[in-house]
């Protein structure tokens, strides 16, 4: 009998997309108000100001990818199902009611 046969998965096509070690989508956000601000204010103190914004952001975004890589989609999907599924039970919160066939019939 052969062997299974293998195919190679190369690392590239299941790592997710970071820019500068931060997601993506936000570190170029960041980038793209921190522009709007400078060219907005159109001082040196807005340039500093605009500068300043955008390295906090990346040091920010890069410290949460180093955190976990995938924290933007899952806080995305957490916020969409919030409402379908409680993270926990609370005291003050509705029963759910039970389908006739839990009950035994």
């Amino acid at each position: 009998m052969e062997a299974p046969r293998r195919i190679p998965i190369h690392r590239s096509l299941n790592r997710p997309t970071l820019l500068l070690g931060g997601d993506r989508e936000l570190v170029l956000g960041a980038g793209i108000l921190a522009g709007m601000l400078v060219f907005s204010v159109q001082t040196w103190w807005g340039v500093l100001m605009g500068i300043a914004v955008w390295l906090a952001a990346v040091g920010a975004f890069s410290r949460m990818g180093k955190a976990d890589p995938l924290m933007r989609p899952v806080f995305i999907r957490h916020q969409k199902y919030q409402s379908y599924f409680p993270a926990a039970a609370r005291w003050c919160g509705k029963t759910r009611s039970v389908p006739l066939t839990w009950k035994g019939r």
